[in-house]
């Protein structure tokens, strides 16, 4: 029964800890507390487990356990993909993959691979080529691959290829043009990240008034959602509540 217990115990305290962190309705605590074992039983069947696989943060939930348990599986798969059809779609979904484990020169190889004839200028070729010679760290061969985005297709939209362009700026060196494009993009892009980057910019820059009131903007904007964010998203909010003022 000791043992019973403290398994209780533990499993009620992990249940509060993910209550905490992640967002979900605080009176989730109090059934936790007054209902030991069943309480937390209950929060993961209702609140947790029909997420999974549902929504964006629970499919990359399920992801990255899937790459726990086998590193090589998703690879494996997209090289599979792209074998068999060769297109631009599971070049782009290979080449992501490449890129998430750091093989940045065989991604970038595969894009040059694939961009040729029809797809040679191809802006989401451009841009996952541009993303691959961002995380070599070679960031002039990225802008000049974002630049011919614009160059080929004026007044092409991505919000994820935009803040890209602004990271290569900043990594370059150019900060004023850098500010630019992040205030440009932060009042259309989606979560917090772009804000944040921005942010971080400005408080390397010494201006850390303003860099304090984007902050305060992220978590003011998205605090109480936060059980609803996707992983990376949360992580951009934590990184704006470590700088903003108890």
């Amino acid at each position: 029964m000791p043992l019973l217990g403290g398994l209780i115990l533990a499993i009620d305290v992990i249940a509060i800890i993910h209550i905490l962190r992640n967002g979900y309705p605080q009176w989730w605590m109090y059934v936790v507390l007054f209902m030991p074992g069943v309480g937390a039983l209950a929060f993961f069947l209702f609140e947790v487990v029909p997420g999974l696989g549902t929504t964006p943060a629970g499919r990359k939930a399920v992801a990255g356990v899937r790459r726990t348990l086998d590193p090589d599986r998703e690879l494996r798969e997209r090289a599979k993909a792209f074998t068999r059809s060769g297109t631009p779609k599971t070049a782009i979904d290979l080449a992501e993959e490449l890129v998430r484990r750091g093989f940045y020169d065989d991604a970038i190889d595969l894009y040059d691979k694939v961009m040729t004839g029809l797809f040679e200028h191809d802006p989401a070729l451009l841009i996952g080529r541009a993303r691959a010679q961002f995380g070599k760290g070679d960031f002039a061969a990225a802008r000049r691959s974002l630049d011919r985005v614009q160059e080929h297709h004026p007044g092409y939209i991505s919000r994820d290829g935009h803040l890209l362009y602004a990271r290569t700026v900043e990594a370059l060196g150019d900060t004023r043009q850098a500010a630019e494009e992040y205030e440009a993009l932060v009042p259309t892009f989606p979560g917090p990240e772009a804000r944040v980057r921005f942010a971080l910019m400005l408080e390397r820059a010494g201006q850390t008034a303003r860099a304090q009131t984007l902050f305060a903007e992220v978590v003011q904007a998205h605090e109480d959602r936060r059980g609803q964010m996707l992983p990376e998203d949360r992580h951009w909010l934590d990184e704006a509540r470590r700088r903003v003022p108890a």
